[in-house]
């Protein structure tokens, strides 16, 4: 696999960290990890990509972004909403001048890159939606509980692998690289500023309320003018927190008016198919742009 580099840039003022590879004359694929920010008992980032991403770059150009409140970018003094994530993200896009991306995003950066595809199509070639119960359509269901009651403290490291496994089909990847990244993000001024931001009301008043209203122009855009660029939605069969009934119907909402969308289901993966399968993940991934490149 191909060695990747940290890469840290200013972007509107945000200290702003990637890992970077592969052939920089290439278009690059842009992987975006993100969960939500402060919350969620596992902390997110480049890191949770894994052994994926040099597989990546022995062919492609590859740039795994650290979003606002991920992994070792700066800290903000606001809730990190999925506006406010969209906005960074083209931000540095833009400041590395960087088009005709192929953007991967997972959980809550599945949202985040349908939110770019709506408004900044321009920057974009495709957008592969990973495991994202925040798109998903997801109805009057009752709570989802995988999550309920992390070991304490929160975001320690027994707190972290227990949130990984949960989310798992198996833990075979849940290694030692995995834990000890995500307990020094959990340490990061990023994570510290967004669980403080969150605290209160912030996340129920301030981010849950913008995923509502980004979702619901999702859904909209989809059914009458359609997503701008070909979309692929991306799920495990056991994934605990996405049901498969619930990311086929993403795919039918996204597909009514971009006919270039695909749907795959990844077996014997929850919500990390491209750690518990990273193979199949990649053939997935890179069959989809290929054949974009081709059909242009």
């Amino acid at each position: 696999m191909t060695l990747l580099t940290s890469h840290t840039v200013d972007v509107s003022g945000v200290r702003t960290h990637a890992l970077i590879g592969g052939d920089h004359r290439l278009p690059a694929t842009v992987f975006l990890q993100s969960n939500v920010p402060g919350v969620t008992p596992y902390c997110a980032g480049s890191h949770v990509w894994g052994d994926v991403l040099g597989a990546f770059a022995q062919h492609r150009r590859v740039i795994a972004l650290d979003t606002l409140g991920c992994g070792d970018s700066g800290a903000i003094d606001e809730v990190p909403t999925i506006d406010a994530i969209a906005r960074h993200v083209t931000s540095y896009l833009d400041h590395q001048g960087l088009r005709h991306v192929q953007l991967v995003g997972h959980d809550v950066a599945g949202m985040v890159a349908l939110s770019i595809a709506m408004d900044r199509p321009d920057l974009l070639a495709s957008v592969s939606v990973v495991s994202s119960a925040w798109a998903a359509p997801s109805g009057d269901g009752v709570d989802n509980l995988a999550l309920l009651a992390p070991p304490q403290p929160l975001w320690s490291r027994d707190s972290q692998f227990w949130a990984f496994d949960r989310l798992s089909y198996g833990h075979q990847h849940i290694d030692d690289t995995l834990i000890d990244a995500a307990v020094a993000a959990a340490d990061g001024t990023a994570h510290q500023a967004s669980a403080k931001a969150m605290s209160g009301d912030g996340y129920a008043r301030v981010f849950a309320a913008s995923a509502m209203k980004v979702k619901f122009r999702l859904f909209s855009v989809a059914r009458e003018a359609g997503i701008a660029v070909p979309v692929q939605v991306i799920c495990g069969n056991k994934d605990p927190l996405v049901g498969v009934d619930h990311s086929k119907w993403l795919f039918q909402i996204v597909a009514q008016r971009q006919v270039a969308s695909q749907y795959h289901l990844i077996n014997r993966a929850g919500a990390f198919p491209f750690r518990e399968q990273p193979d199949e993940f990649r053939r997935i991934v890179t069959a989809f742009q290929d054949g974009l490149q081709l059909a242009a």
